[in-house]
Order: C-alpha cells, then sequence, then structure tokens
C-alpha cells in the first residue's frame, strides 16, 4: 500500500502492536484482502496530503486492526447504506476506481472469521475502520 499511498500523496502511520507476534483466529489470504480493502479505501478516499494510521489493539479476547484516515469522513445517510453492493455512495461518476463490491466482500470475511468490521466517522473529519477478531481459544 506504500507505493498507493505515495502515489496520492498520502503519509502512512504504522503503529506496532505490544507483542511482537499477534495470534487472530482468520484465514490468512481472506485478512490479507479485507484489510488490503480497508487500507485502499483509506487512501483513496483521503484528502490531499492527508494521513492514514494503522494500529492493532490486543484484549483479552480479541485483536483490534484500526484503519483511521483524514479524508472527508461519512454522514449518516452514507453510513446507513456503506455495506451495500455496488453502492459507491455517490462517487460512482468521480475519479476515484472502485465497484462498491470492497467493503461488502471484507465485511463478509471478518464474519466468516467470526470477528466485525466497525465504523467510526465524523463528517470532514476522517473515518475509522476497525477489523475486529477473535483470539484463539488459550492452549
Amino acid at each position: 500500500m506504500q507505493a498507493l499511498a505515495t502515489q496520492q500523496g498520502i503519509t502512512l502511520h504504522w503503529v506496532a502492536p505490544a507483542s511482537p507476534a499477534v495470534v487472530v483466529q482468520a484465514d490468512a489470504g481472506g485478512l490479507g484482502r479485507a484489510l488490503a480493502n480497508l487500507l485502499s479505501n483509506a487512501i483513496k478516499y483521503n484528502r490531499p496530503a492527508g494521513t492514514v494510521s494503522v494500529s492493532v489493539v490486543e484484549q483479552a479476547t480479541e485483536v483490534r486492526i484500526e484503519v483511521a484516515d483524514t479524508g472527508p469522513g461519512l454522514n449518516a445517510s452514507q453510513l446507513a447504506h456503506l455495506f451495500e453492493p455496488f453502492n459507491r455512495l455517490g462517487r460512482e461518476g468521480g475519479a476515484i476506481e472502485g465497484t462498491g463490491i470492497g467493503l461488502t466482500l471484507s465485511r463478509r470475511l471478518a464474519e466468516q472469521f467470526g470477528g466485525r468490521i466497525e465504523v467510526h466517522s465524523v463528517p470532514d473529519m476522517g473515518s475509522t475502520f476497525t477489523l475486529v477478531l477473535r483470539r484463539p481459544p488459550p492452549g
């Protein structure tokens, strides 16, 4: 994603997790696709000279991978339709390429792993998409 960020003039910040190895219940390929989509969207839909921050927050039973951007954010109406397939939230005729299925796919992948995607967004301030995944049972 660094190449896309550089091309778009976006700065990436990576916050390393507290432990050297974070283990979650997920398929590596599916997890990679879900994360790539969240990062790609954060870069593509950001503002010029914006920032994308990625952090991993470890909790007792789950791991939260947070992708935060400084883009235009989403209003309540857009949030209500965010995960609808092929709905690009009014950006269909814009310069940003996409089909409108990436978030739908990412959400389905997260659910297959027993996880979820949470979204917090403030218009004119940015958005944070959090991929929440379960940790494997102890033992």
